[in-house]
């Protein structure tokens, strides 16, 4: 069997450090971090009181307050980017087999603060229990791929990669597959998480996971440290797609292993000037 090459054509982000591909781009260059003061909540009491938040950023931009209170975060970052990268690939969506166009979408948590909200709610309701009716769209982790495939009509695969700190790799991984097998034609995917709350931070701190190192956030995160900067808030998305006339880059490898019980995924992506063309038959060589 021919294995095509799977190219990437456009890009989004919203970061700790850019709220856009050329922002987020350029900190990286310069060195920049994200981590700062938890301001999503009172942190004061919290062993670790500082996170890499994603800044500046209102989802009313790119929605009204309607739609915004139906979904979690997490779906609102998945929804911005997307939009972003759509309009990167300059891609016609009228001119594609809508069929064979799909979302896979990655998140290790997905509505984690609207779970806590609903518990808090609950703890401190009077009479019958009451939750709100979007608790369980708003909650489950596959709903961001929903929205974005209901949002541009992309009627072809749908799901979301649950795989810890891997599930946005894992997702690209399964995007290129998808491609390669002939399941699909173009797909949407990356992964997004907002697990900057009492929630998560609690969380993780009780596993002894996150830098405590709150006089200096700036250079809490080391490599190779055994405990890291909580980075919930970092979405990466491409639209990875086999037809496309140009491209920004192309995935070239893959793999994965299990190390100390956690599945770790690494992607070989390839960059190349966005003058390349690539035949949609061309074989990896």
């Amino acid at each position: 069997m021919d294995i095509k090459r799977v190219v990437i054509t456009g890009m989004g982000a919203l970061t700790p450090v850019g709220n856009s591909v050329d922002e987020y781009w350029e900190s990286l260059i310069a060195g920049k971090s994200g981590a700062e003061p938890i301001t999503k909540f009172d942190a004061s009491l919290f062993k670790t009181q500082f996170a890499c938040e994603v800044k500046n950023f209102d989802p009313l931009d790119i929605m009204n307050r309607k739609e915004a209170r139906k979904l979690d975060l997490f779906s609102i970052y998945a929804l911005a980017t997307s939009n972003e990268a759509i309009i990167d690939s300059g891609i016609d969506l009228e001119k594609v087999n809508l069929n064979r166009a799909g979302v896979v979408w990655g998140s290790g948590i997905g509505g984690i603060k609207t779970f806590q909200e609903e518990c808090f709610n609950f703890k401190d309701g009077e009479g019958p229990p009451r939750f709100n009716p979007f608790f369980v769209p708003k909650m489950i982790v596959d709903i961001a791929a929903g929205h974005i495939s209901m949002k541009y009509g992309l009627r072809g695969p749908n799901y979301v990669t649950v795989s810890a700190c891997a599930s946005s790799n894992n997702a690209i991984i399964d995007s290129l597959m998808l491609i390669q097998l002939g399941k699909s034609d173009f797909i949407v995917t990356g992964g997004s998480e907002a697990g900057v709350n009492i929630a998560g931070i609690g969380g993780f701190n009780a596993l002894k996971a996150l830098s405590t190192r709150n006089d200096d956030p700036l250079s809490a995160s080391r490599p190779f440290d055994a405990v890291y900067t909580l980075n919930p808030s970092l979405e990466r998305l491409s639209d990875t797609n086999s037809k496309m006339s140009t491209s920004s880059s192309t995935i070239r490898t893959f793999g994965s292993k299990l190390v100390m019980g956690e599945i770790i995924f690494k992607v070989h992506v390839a960059l190349f000037p966005s003058n390349i063309y690539l035949n949609q038959t061309e074989k990896l060589t």
